[in-house]
């Protein structure tokens, strides 16, 4: 999954969060059959339609994950680099092939066609959610209209003409209601010296100059915002669950578990954070910083094409 994050174009945070989320429920549901007081959240999601299994049908918990996992990728990245679909399909014969052996060849076809069923089940429920399925083909929206407030984005940057998933606010959430979660406002604009947003903007543009190493090596290390380099943000918090889980003597039940909870928890925090940043649209630091201190000041980074306020990061690290 980190691999494919990284490499595949479209990927941005809010997208990968909630692919995350979709994958983390195939497979969650795949092994319900096997699972001592396994409970599906089949009933949970209305239009959520999956397979029903055959109580007299023998199943296997790695078959069953390897099938369901291989399917979700081939389907959550249509547009992956080709090599990545190689390798998916390389691991899912490898470990296919470590446990022929040791299952009836009927044990392990139940599980590969159980498995499919379940991922397939599950992607066509993501596609009745219009504004998240696929959203990777559909980042922008060029007929935006924001706010043209001296302190907007939308009035303060070049990049409006393509704003990225500008309409992610009206995504299909799985666990909150997206209107009943406030987000407080930002700021109090002002250009005052006194006020607290020129001494936050002050305190950035001082501590830039010059930037100390270990203040680059911080900015490198959590930035995540380097296409085809870094994992996107939420993938940085799905790659820390991974070492817990290498390091960690946890049950197959709690991992799969961990997974979804924290796919859900990413999807829903997406959803919320780019609703208020396109109703907020709060400007980049680099913007009120060029017009109020110093107009030759630039960022260590390149600033993204969306509003700057809540932080993505800071929400997902939540």
């Amino acid at each position: 999954y980190l691999e494919l994050d990284r490499y595949t174009e479209g990927y941005y945070p809010p997208v990968s969060a909630r692919n995350f989320a979709y994958i983390s429920l195939s497979a969650f549901e795949a092994v319900q059959p096997i699972l001592q007081n396994g409970e599906s959240l089949n009933n949970s999601f209305s239009g959520l339609d999956l397979p029903v299994y055959n109580s007299k049908d023998k199943y296997e918990m790695s078959e069953l994950l390897n099938s369901a996992y291989a399917t979700s990728f081939r389907q959550y990245f249509q547009t992956a680099p080709q090599k990545y679909f190689s390798k998916i399909n390389e691991l899912e014969e490898k470990i296919h092939n470590s446990n022929e052996h040791l299952n009836p060849k009927s044990t392990s076809l139940n599980s590969r066609k159980y498995g499919l069923l379940v991922s397939n089940a599950v992607y066509l429920w993501s596609g009745t959610d219009t504004y998240g399925h696929e959203a990777y083909n559909n980042l922008y929206d060029e007929n935006l209209t924001l706010p043209g407030r001296r302190d907007s984005w939308a009035a303060n940057s070049s990049d409006i003409k393509k704003p990225i998933l500008p309409n992610w606010g009206k995504v299909r959430p799985f666990l909150l209601k997206t209107n009943d979660v406030e987000v407080k406002p930002p700021l109090p604009y002002s250009e005052e010296p006194s006020s607290k947003m020129y001494k936050e903007a002050l305190a950035l543009y001082t501590m830039s100059m010059p930037l100390s190493e270990d203040n680059k090596w911080i900015a490198e290390f959590w930035s995540d915002d380097h296409r085809g380099l870094t994992f996107s943000p939420p993938a940085r918090w799905i790659s820390i669950a991974n070492q817990i889980v290498e390091h960690e003597d946890i049950s197959i039940n709690k991992i799969l578990e961990l997974y979804l909870s924290l796919g859900f928890a990413l999807c829903d925090a997406s959803i919320i954070t780019w609703k208020a940043k396109y109703e907020y649209a709060r400007e980049r630091p680099q913007q009120y910083i060029n017009r109020v201190i110093s107009k030759d000041w630039k960022p260590f980074h390149e600033n993204p094409t969306f509003p700057s306020y809540p932080s993505g990061h800071s929400v997902f690290g939540a």
